[in-house]
């Protein structure tokens, strides 16, 4: 075999590898840009039923209080209901969260195909 054969097979080698890599690499944006997509589709759905009245954002958490503290206060495990703007900047960042942690997946998805 003489080395231009061998060259043109070893181009198209290179040629052949990253076309595939390509294929995979869009598969998994697609992956994750779907899963995105519907994330920020429950979010904009919550968000509205929220602002209509039809949800309320509740945040449950505890309160620790001082043994001198005297008076009326909240129990641990109690509810906090929060007004629609409220909920709506809570809806927000929330948003925001899934956004960030879907692209990370990607980025962690890509990086583990191309170490493979």
């Amino acid at each position: 075999m003489c080395w231009k054969h061998a060259l043109a097979e070893s181009r198209l080698d290179t040629i052949n590898a990253i076309q595939r890599q390509q294929k995979e690499v869009a598969a998994l944006d697609a992956k994750y840009t779907q899963e995105l997509t519907n994330a920020r589709l429950e979010n904009d759905s919550l968000r509205a039923d929220v602002a209509a009245g039809r949800r309320q954002l509740r945040i449950k958490g505890t309160c620790s209080v001082s043994k001198t503290a005297t008076g009326a206060g909240m129990g641990n495990g109690s509810a906090i209901e929060v007004s629609r703007e409220a909920g709506s900047t809570v809806l927000d960042i929330r948003s925001g969260m899934i956004s960030d942690q879907q692209k990370l997946q990607f980025l962690q998805g890509y990086v583990k195909h191309l170490c493979q």
